[in-house]
């Protein structure tokens, strides 16, 4: 759940991602969500049973190619295949 400090500090019509609270790393200097792509994958596969495969796909297809507007921001790290390195 997000906090009311969290929510306060929001510009209006900032989008919440239902369901992956766990995965916001905070707030832009202009009032928008930071959401950790490796978390919202972590989250996925926690919650749902994904792969990381899967969980990846649904974001980049969801997310990230949806028309969702200006009302989030999505911080991706470089992240490593589960199994390499």
């Amino acid at each position: 759940m997000i906090t009311a400090e969290l929510e306060h500090r929001l510009v209006r019509g900032a989008r919440i991602l239902e369901g992956l609270d766990e995965a916001i790393e905070g707030t832009s200097d202009c009032g928008r969500l930071i959401y950790g792509y490796d978390k919202m994958v972590e989250r996925l596969k926690q919650r749902d049973g994904m792969s990381y495969a899967d969980a990846v796909e649904w974001i980049d297809y969801n997310i990230l190619g949806g028309k969702v507007g200006n009302g989030f921001i999505v911080m991706q790290a470089i992240t490593e295949e589960e199994g390499t390195g």
